[in-house]
């Protein structure tokens, strides 16, 4: 799986736990690609309201 196919996936926010469940991807490897994505500034990070020590992942909005 590719970066720009894990940024398909982030079309809803996901948890990162959720990712490694769906991708099958090592840990290190998807921490790398989400700060790939970060950096070029195509997906933020996100709290969860339900649980304030998850993040989520989710497409930035174009504005």
């Amino acid at each position: 799986m590719n970066t720009f196919a894990l940024l398909k996936l982030l079309i809803k926010p996901k948890t990162r736990k959720q990712l490694l469940e769906i991708t099958k991807l090592p840990e290190r490897t998807l921490r790398y690609r989400l700060a790939k994505l970060k950096k070029m500034k195509l997906i933020e990070e996100m709290i969860s309201l339900k649980d304030a020590r998850v993040k989520l992942y989710v497409v930035k909005n174009k504005q």
